[in-house]
């Protein structure tokens, strides 16, 4: 990207996957660097010097995550690579949690694990030898007798097996022992507290109960796992070509195969088929997708002979978002006049609640210094919270408030621990909205370890835009995601660079919480957050392919509360 000031040129080179300039031998009708070297004077060799004085030789880390390097290449723009940044993630925060790559299992003394660059961790399934068993008994309870822990009079010490060994002897107070056999009976039995499912126990002379003291929370995950997703082997719930199964202790193992990358064209077919379908919508018109991926919608006969051209819009005095939603409907007839707003067959509206996805950038969660999560994480925000664009934001008095731009997922239906692979059935739309963020009052909750609602849920916290119907928007993944604040540019990235893609992000708050009809995923914010003021005039906006999809506006009020 070329900008002008004076007579000096200024190359942006973007961090853009195995993109390169023109060649200097290319026609410069429509090759703007060519025109810009023919102004300028430039030619290939300035064009590098000029990236490396501001790169350095060598390779550098991407500005579009942190684990893709680029370099200066010989034509003056960046070559970069493009990898996978979800396991290194993992990776990173094993190793922080643990403080180490390889570390010690607790309650167990001859295993260890390992956190491995494939974001997985392996442990040794070692049995611990008698010497171990006996290292850890007596760690627990020390060396010669001491007082039984199962009862009042007896005494243990710990054997080579490292098992209690007691004395059995009966202890005054009555007939406690035969209370205790005619309730549980001799011998063996499952532990009676409900929340053990491993351990047994059996009634000793004193009438009490002795248990055994096994780890249950690997049976436990491993009960979880697969009941989530069954015993053998089952779809990888990332959503690739791999297979996963469940381990006894609770873990996922997959395999690792390089996975085909699915097209544009064919990510639209799988969603919509081949050929012409009707509107899916539920208005007059008919889709296909194009060979470049987009999913077209034209004008159908609605039954006068007359071809109807739609374009959604909202009503200005809208006080809910999308609580109405019209479509305007323009007849193109020989003098192309216009018809009247007509009211839409179906429409979504929102009206439940707001689930707002955090940290779902890395360069936004490293912009904060807060930990990447492995898993996503979530807040929920007040629908009174809500504002329409184009409006007036009312700030509250003497606190610093940041913008975080977002896409927003608006459902459909209701829904209910729903899989990655049906998750789309459920979205009706997509909304351009903005989280704003009281950042002193979430700074101070997350030093307590109080939550953020006092942030996130201020009146007017949520600027919202116009609903898009997903027909509209083939990809979610592949937009460009923009906020200005007095016309200078303060976010601008592309949704592809979500940690936990929308798919994710259905499936797991819907396996805690039921979605309803009218719902709102905010899908997180990519970095640049910062403060706004009162006077400011906010723009922000929706692309694909370099095309407005929705847009929309605020001025932030002069006037506080």
């Amino acid at each position: 990207m070329a900008s002008s000031k004076g007579n000096r040129v200024d190359i942006e080179a973007e961090s853009r996957s195995t993109q390169t300039l023109p060649t200097i031998e290319a026609s410069t009708k429509n090759n703007p660097l060519q025109r810009v070297i023919k102004r300028f004077g430039y030619d290939e060799e300035s064009l590098y010097q000029k990236c490396i004085k501001r790169y350095g030789k060598g390779s550098f880390r991407s500005a579009k995550d942190v684990c893709s390097t680029c370099k200066c290449n010989h034509k003056g723009g960046l070559t970069c690579t493009k990898r996978d940044c979800y396991r290194k993630i993992v990776y990173n925060n094993c190793v922080i949690e643990h403080g180490t790559e390889e570390f010690k299992l607790p309650n167990d003394s001859c295993n260890t694990c390992t956190c491995f660059q494939s974001g997985e961790i392996g442990c040794t399934e070692i049995i611990c030898d008698p010497v171990d068993l006996y290292g850890s008994c007596t760690t627990k309870y020390g060396k010669g007798s001491f007082k039984s822990p199962y009862d009042s009079c007896n005494t243990c010490k710990c054997n080579q097996r490292g098992e209690l060994s007691c004395i059995n002897k009966r202890c005054k107070g009555g007939n406690g022992y035969e209370k205790c056999i005619r309730k549980y009976g001799k011998g063996n039995f499952k532990s009676p507290n409900e929340n053990d499912h491993c351990n047994t126990c059996k009634c000793i002379s004193s009438g009490e109960l002795r248990c055994t003291d096994n780890n249950c929370r690997k049976e436990e995950n491993y009960r979880e796992c697969i009941k989530q997703y069954g015993k053998g082997d089952f779809k990888n719930p990332r959503g690739d070509c791999n297979t996963c199964k469940c381990l006894s202790n609770g873990e996922r193992a997959c395999t690792k195969k390089d996975c085909p990358i699915i097209s544009q064209y064919e990510e639209c077919v799988k969603r919509y088929g081949k050929g012409e379908i009707e509107n899916p919508d539920g208005i007059c018109g008919i889709c296909k997708c194009s060979k470049e991926g987009t999913f077209n919608c034209v004008g159908g006969d609605c039954g006068d002979s007359r071809e109807y051209y739609l374009n959604v819009v909202t009503p200005a005095p809208l006080l809910n978002f999308a609580q109405q939603k019209f479509y305007t409907v323009y007849i193109y007839t020989d003098s192309h006049e216009k018809s009247g707003d007509l009211p839409i067959l179906s429409s979504s509206h929102i009206r439940k609640k707001i689930v707002a996805i955090g940290r779902n950038y890395i360069e936004h969660a490293l912009e904060l210094n807060n930990k990447l999560p492995t898993e996503p994480m979530f807040f929920l925000k007040p629908t009174s919270s809500y504002v329409v664009s184009p409006g007036k934001i009312y700030l509250p008095k003497n606190h610093i408030v940041h913008h975080e731009i977002e896409l927003g997922v608006v459902i459909g239906k209701t829904c209910k621990a729903i899989k990655q692979q049906n998750a789309y059935d459920y979205v009706s739309g997509y909304a351009l909205g903005i989280d704003l963020t009281a950042r002193d009052i979430q700074d101070a909750a997350k030093a307590k370890g109080y939550p953020w609602t006092v942030a996130k849920g201020y009146d007017y916290f949520t600027p919202i835009g116009q609903f898009v119907p997903k027909s509209q928007i083939v990809d979610p993944h592949n937009l460009q995601l923009w906020m200005k604040v007095n016309n200078q540019f303060r976010q601008n990235d592309s949704t592809g660079l979500m940690t936990f893609k929308i798919p994710q992000l259905i499936e797991y708050v819907s396996s805690i919480m039921t979605l309803e009809e009218g719902d709102l995923i905010l899908t997180g914010t990519p970095k640049g957050v910062g403060p706004i003021e009162p006077g400011d005039k906010i723009n922000a906006g929706l692309e694909s392919d370099s095309k407005l999809i929705t847009s929309l506006e605020f001025e932030v009020s002069k006037e506080s509360y």
